[in-house]
């Protein structure tokens, strides 16, 4: 028999422990599907951005993201055998969304990114109309 994480079209990393996040995931080509070669891309960066969204409920506990995840994602959303190349254009494409939607929520909101754009202008005198000429 063979080994099921041999088998794995994707096989995870230690994404922790790597900041990089290309480096998280590697995509084992011979095993996609026929179907799927066009969509390799754009199915990783939304588990990324799933990982991303996982990992930010770990830490951080301001917020209901493990919901969000769960609201955005239903058995709707699954790909299923026998699918026609629309049916399967439209459910990557609405993962996608709902991947990219919750996360840019998460970043915004939850850990309001805005603020600490303000915060960074104030800091280096962007605020005051003054500016580092040299570092």
């Amino acid at each position: 028999t063979e080994d099921g994480a041999a088998a794995a079209v994707v096989t995870p990393k230690n994404h922790l422990a790597n900041t990089d996040w290309n480096d998280w995931f590697k995509v084992r080509r011979e095993h996609v599907l026929q179907d799927l070669e066009n969509y390799v891309d754009i199915i990783i960066r939304t588990g990324k951005y799933l990982v991303v969204l996982k990992n930010c409920h770990t830490r951080k506990e301001k917020g209901s993201i493990a919901h969000t995840i769960k609201d955005n994602f239903t058995p709707s959303s699954d790909l299923r055998y026998g699918m026609t190349p629309v049916q399967i254009d439209t459910t990557i494409s609405q993962c996608y969304k709902r991947a990219s939607q919750a996360l840019l929520h998460v970043i915004l909101h939850t850990y309001n990114l805005f603020d600490h754009f303000t915060c960074l202008k104030r800091y280096f005198l962007l605020d005051q109309g003054d500016f580092f000429v040299q570092f």
